[in-house]
């Protein structure tokens, strides 16, 4: 370090609270309506209920996961926010200290500071944990034991909030031990890290579990969501996919030109942020935002002026080419990327203080709580829950509720997270009521609501009746007694895609068990990018043709084939007695190359009784 840096170092805490409170991350405490939203009221709520992660829950976030959205429940907003304002201010901290140390003219400082302005306005809660773990990582680590307590420590938020997040991490730190081999560079500080990551993973379970059991489990429910994400919810997407090319290009010129050993940390990250970012539109901005990041820092840590604007302007372009690159992208995707981001921060504090006091509170609409009160009248304080994906009733109505592992049923992506469900279903420890939203039996990506979750179906119907219904929801009763399913299961035969297959009309309900086989560009596909999906087409009896959306894992389990319902009310009513108006099945894809020719086939007839 030479004197001019040391007489700047007293700069470097002023500078970091300035910067901290420019950028001031915006908490909010009411998740969005909708699928997420729901989720996020349920982790709330599974936090401050002390549930098990790892046996009574599965789920792609974590036991702090509410920490991305808190509620106004007990401490959670107030612990959130002193979690997102630590970090930020530890990553405010970082660069600071990094802008000083550096040699450069004030000119190279000044627009330092700019682009620090514009990552700290732009990253959000899950990349921040990334970068401020891999600047620490990329730091000297010195003789001590907190440099890797620290590190270990971000780690075990990353794995106690959110699946992708943790994994993120764990490529940085397979970067990291890939670059150590190549320099010559030992990894003791890295095993050193890990290990004290165990401890406190392993502490955590104690304290809040008192046990150890569901940890295993847990890690093991990771790797399902992981493995089952890319088959699940894959889509084809409309994208430009040449200016994402170009997009592509300016990335690795940030990387190859202005290359420093920090952006070897991120690589690999980088490039599972593509995956999961290009799997479906929802995620459209998570590869932009960390490709973004991943540019801005390469400009950075330039120490000359024309280095700095030469990177960022390939930042610009670069991130332009990738947001332009999808065709769909809607408005709201991008209400976090203008000015008003920034424009909020001024009024935050006082929005905050209200937060903080309760003093905003948002009242629902009488339409929306009229009909809690005959809920609450027919399921008094037994236990509930809701299905497939709508969990506001908790806070809605004041319900007791009583979750299924995996919460909501789309997230169910194999047959193993399925099996949780079902068994939870079929054990003395179930909801005495389900309510099941009435509406028509499409999933998301025009799935069909009953090959979902296959054998969760089949344990609801077997012990659960219908009771009643409103104009929002059916209430499904346990049963006294479980109604027993007698399989016939039919020989398993071959046949080729796009070819229809005949289905018994015997008034009973039929499924049929496909196994699909990848062809080795269909497994590198998916392993590297995503699966593309397959599609069922029923044939009715009035020759009318019905497409769905089916999972290659879960259709091994069972596809309902055998009546098609269009409606839950119908489905629930039926009292389990079925009408046949389906003739034939085809199965189809849009990828030649990622299948094998012939799937397996075995049709399945059911009865209750």
């Amino acid at each position: 370090m030479n004197k001019t840096s040391k007489n700047n170092q007293p700069l470097i805490y002023p500078l970091t609270f300035l910067l901290f409170f420019l950028t001031l991350p915006l908490i909010y405490s009411q998740p969005p309506k909708g699928l997420d939203g729901s989720y996020m009221i349920a982790l709330n709520r599974a936090f401050i209920s002390n549930l098990e992660f790892g046996k009574d829950i599965f789920f792609t976030y974590g036991p702090l996961g509410f920490l991305y959205i808190p509620c106004k429940i007990s401490l959670n907003f107030q612990i959130a926010m002193l979690v997102n304002y630590s970090l930020h201010l530890c990553l405010s901290y970082l660069f600071c200290q990094n802008l000083i140390i550096k040699n450069s003219d004030k000119t190279a400082t000044f627009l330092k500071f700019c682009i620090l302005f514009l990552f700290l306005n732009f990253i959000t809660f899950e990349i921040s944990i990334v970068f401020i773990f891999a600047l620490i990582l990329h730091k000297k680590a010195p003789n001590n034991y907190i440099h890797p307590t620290i590190l270990s420590i971000l780690i075990s938020l990353s794995f106690l909030c959110k699946v992708s997040t943790f994994f993120l991490i764990i490529l940085v730190i397979i970067s990291k031990i890939i670059d150590n081999y190549f320099t010559n560079n030992n990894n003791q500080l890295i095993f050193l890290m890990l290990a004290l990551f165990f401890i406190e993973i392993s502490a955590f379970w104690m304290i809040f579990y008192g046990n150890i059991n569901s940890l295993f489990s847990y890690f093991y429910g990771m790797l399902e969501f992981v493995r089952g994400n890319s088959t699940a919810m894959s889509m084809i997407l409309d994208q430009n996919w040449s200016l994402l090319f170009f997009a592509v290009i300016f990335i690795s010129f940030s990387f190859f030109f202005y290359q420093k050993s920090f952006s070897k940390l991120l690589i690999l990250s980088l490039l599972a942020s593509f995956k999961y970012s290009y799997i479906r539109e929802d995620h459209a901005l998570i590869f932009l935002y960390f490709s973004t990041s991943f540019i801005l820092m390469n400009s950075f840590y330039q120490s000359k002026t024309n280095k700095i604007i030469q990177s960022f302007i390939i930042s610009f372009i670069g991130t332009i080419f990738i947001l332009i690159s999808y065709q769909k992208l809607s408005p709201d995707h991008l209400k976090n990327l203008t000015i008003q981001n920034f424009l909020k921060r001024a009024f935050y504090p006082k929005i905050l203080y209200k937060l903080i006091n309760n003093k905003t509170k948002s009242k629902p609409h009488n339409s929306e709580t009229s009909f809690c009160n005959d809920y609450q009248n027919i399921i008094n304080d037994q236990s509930v829950d809701f299905y497939p994906n709508d969990i506001h009733y908790i806070n809605l109505c004041k319900l007791n509720w009583l979750n299924r592992p995996t919460l909501q049923s789309y997230i169910a992506y194999t047959p193993w997270l399925d099996k949780k469900n079902a068994k939870h279903f079929n054990s003395n420890n179930a909801p005495q009521f389900i309510l099941w939203h009435n509406n028509k039996l499409i999933s998301i990506d025009n799935k069909y609501q009953l090959n979902e979750e296959p054998n969760t179906l089949l344990a609801i119907l077997s012990n659960y009746s219908f009771l009643q219904k409103d104009s929002h929801n059916l209430i499904l009763k346990k049963k006294q007694r479980k109604s027993l399913i007698k399989y016939k299961n039919l020989n398993t035969q071959n046949y080729k895609w796009f070819s229809w297959i005949k289905i018994p009309s015997n008034n009973q309900l039929v499924r049929v068990k496909i196994y699909f086989t990848n062809t080795l560009y269909g497994s590198l596909k998916k392993l590297i990018f995503r699966e593309n999906p397959i599609y069922i087409d029923y044939k009715l009896k009035n020759n009318k043709i019905i497409s769905h959306r089916i999972s290659s894992d879960n259709a091994k389990e069972g596809v309902w084939v055998q009546p098609y319902i269009r409606y839950t009310q119908n489905l629930l009513e039926s009292k389990l007695q079925f009408k046949s108006n389906v003739k034939e099945i085809l199965i189809r894809h849009n990828d030649s190359y990622v299948w094998k020719n012939n799937l397996q086939v075995q049709v399945q007839i059911l009865s209750f009784k």
